[in-house]
């Protein structure tokens, strides 16, 4: 996916707080921004990364080094939520 100037515009107002928040909630492709593993860049591997729940929220783990990349906690609280595949 290419990074649109709106994308990255996006990302640095959420980075700075000042997320712009629009209706728009889909199933289809929304993604501006993808988890990295630090540690991956740095020697260069292949990154192997997984995400699923947790007992607290959502996590998304570094398969390689073995380390968490991030750990959201919902505290308890339920969010919005798309789980089909549209079309």
């Amino acid at each position: 996916m290419k990074l649109t100037a709106k994308n990255k515009q996006h990302i640095d107002d959420m980075m700075n707080g000042e997320p712009e928040h629009t209706d728009e909630f889909s199933d289809g492709l929304g993604i501006c921004a993808y988890f990295h593993c630090a540690l991956c860049i740095a020697v260069g591997a292949p990154q192997d990364i997984s995400a699923g729940w947790t007992l607290h929220g959502l996590q998304v783990w570094c398969n390689v080094h073995g380390v968490n990349i991030l750990h959201v906690d919902f505290e308890g609280r339920q969010h919005p939520g798309i789980t089909s595949r549209g079309k």
